[in-house]
């Protein structure tokens, strides 16, 4: 029932986006639409190719070939001119490109570097400078929506941990931004966690350690040179496997301190999974 409810809800969506789109857009005079993210906006994809608008995708985050809508059966090949994705797809660099390839939804020339595009804040806010002018060192963990229970279990543990071992350390919580902080209230009680507001950027810069489980943050974190985990959580261990492989950071268990390996010292080209912008990409119709 609750499949069939979800058919239902994406039938009625699709059809709403549809109808919508296709009325605005005929009274139009667009040539082009960017987007992140295509799936669940098909309505709004097949109103925009029965107009003859350009539809082009901005990567937002993390391309893995375990997501469901970025990899398909090589059969897909067939008739994916007919299906509903977009034109183009501009990626921050050659990595996920390759990514991209074998996931069969789109061909070489539909792939284009346009580069790290995203905007960062490095400066922490006024009202949290004083939390950080003192003597510890810091774990970051950035989180993900929809997974609270991982991330507030794992953080009970370190906090713990750190307190029983008598360790120079606090972690700071970077929270996604789609997520219901209150879920992480009784780990914001502990007097060794920190809840950040500030931006992401600007967290990596004074932090030591950083800990998520597969969020684009691991990547973004390649730039500041500090010490990267996975967290090797129940029902991620695909995600978590591919990450630790690329060499971009050590995998950790739930109930494992971060200590850093020393055998590990795997050389990352940055430039791999973020280019330098190039905005003519943008515009090659």
């Amino acid at each position: 029932k609750e499949e069939l409810d979800n058919i239902k809800i994406a039938i009625y969506i699709f059809y709403k986006q549809y109808t919508f789109y296709n009325r605005f857009i005929t009274k139009s005079e667009f040539k082009i639409a960017y987007l992140t993210c295509h799936y669940h906006k098909e309505g709004f994809i097949l109103a925009a190719k029965r107009n003859n608008l350009l539809v082009y995708e901005l990567q937002h985050g993390i391309i893995a070939k375990q997501d469901i809508f970025y990899n398909y059966p090589k059969e897909l090949k067939l008739f994916r001119h007919k299906a509903l994705f977009p034109d183009k797809i501009l990626v921050f660099g050659s990595y996920w490109a390759s990514v991209l390839l074998n996931g069969n939804c789109f061909d070489f020339n539909q792939i284009d570097v346009l580069g790290n595009y995203l905007t960062s804040n490095n400066n922490l806010l006024e009202s949290e400078k004083q939390l950080f002018k003192t003597k510890f060192s810091y774990i970051l963990i950035t989180t993900q929506t929809k997974m609270s229970n991982h991330y507030v279990t794992y953080i009970r543990f370190l906090s713990e941990y750190i307190k029983d071992n008598g360790l120079n350390y606090k972690i700071i919580v970077k929270n996604h931004h789609s997520e219901d902080v209150e879920s992480y209230n009784e780990v914001y009680k502990f007097e060794n966690v920190i809840c950040s507001k500030s931006e992401v950027y600007s967290l990596f810069k004074i932090a030591e350690k950083h800990i998520s489980i597969y969020s684009t943050t691991l990547y973004d974190a390649l730039i500041y040179d500090l010490e990267n985990y996975t967290l090797n959580s129940k029902g991620f261990e695909d995600y978590v496997s591919q990450i630790e492989d690329s060499g971009i950071a050590q995998k950790i268990e739930t109930n494992q301190f971060p200590f850093k390996n020393p055998s590990i010292n795997n050389k990352i080209n940055i430039d791999d999974y973020y280019s330098e912008i190039n905005y003519s990409s943008l515009f090659k119709f």
